[in-house]
């Protein structure tokens, strides 16, 4: 059966912007990645088949309660990490930066400068000039730290002659970059 345009998973799939520099509204939510559609395939039995596996249902919900209760929290599934990454773009966009040019490592260091063009960059490639333009040198640190992950990086003493540096962060591998893509 052929599918319209618009009911294409990958062609309807919109990341709503929650507009949250903060990033404190996208990581409350819980991403689930449903790759399959039924646009147009609709089951309308559905709800007599599930009927029939009601009591199956409801063990396994409870069973699962049972453990969301003991654990304390959601998880979120690793088959949404794509996902989550692009709430966190469409949502803060300096967030987006820094998780994926970045990675938060107490024993790392980054100079400041190169850290700064990096960002500057990542900006011009991905067509967010307001963003460096509202991100000067000066206040580059304070967003940093404001980013999830990120908030135990500080600044480092510097030696005569030396660059000034973050600690407690490393420029992400390509390697790296390569694998969160996957």
């Amino acid at each position: 059966m052929a599918w319209p345009a618009s009911a294409q998973a990958d062609d309807c799939l919109e990341v709503p912007n929650l507009n949250d520099a903060s990033g404190v509204l996208p990581s409350r939510f819980i991403k689930l990645h449903f790759p399959v559609s039924f646009y147009g395939r609709e089951d309308v039995n559905l709800r007599g088949k599930l009927e029939a596996e009601l009591s199956g249902i409801v063990v396994r919900r409870v069973r699962a309660y049972g453990e969301l209760c003991a654990r304390g929290h959601f998880i979120q599934p690793s088959s949404a990490s794509v996902l989550e990454r692009e709430v966190i773009a469409a949502s803060d966009p300096f967030a987006a930066m820094m998780l994926e040019c970045f990675v938060p490592e107490p024993a790392g260091t980054e100079v400041k400068s190169k850290a700064f063009t990096i960002f500057q960059s990542w900006c011009a490639q991905g067509g967010h000039i307001a963003l460096a333009k509202l991100t000067p040198d000066r206040t580059f640190g304070k967003k940093l730290v404001g980013v999830a992950g990120f908030e135990g990086v500080t600044t480092g003493p510097r030696a005569h002659g030396k660059p000034r540096e973050w600690l407690g962060m490393r420029v992400r591998t390509a390697q790296e970059r390569k694998a969160a893509d996957d």
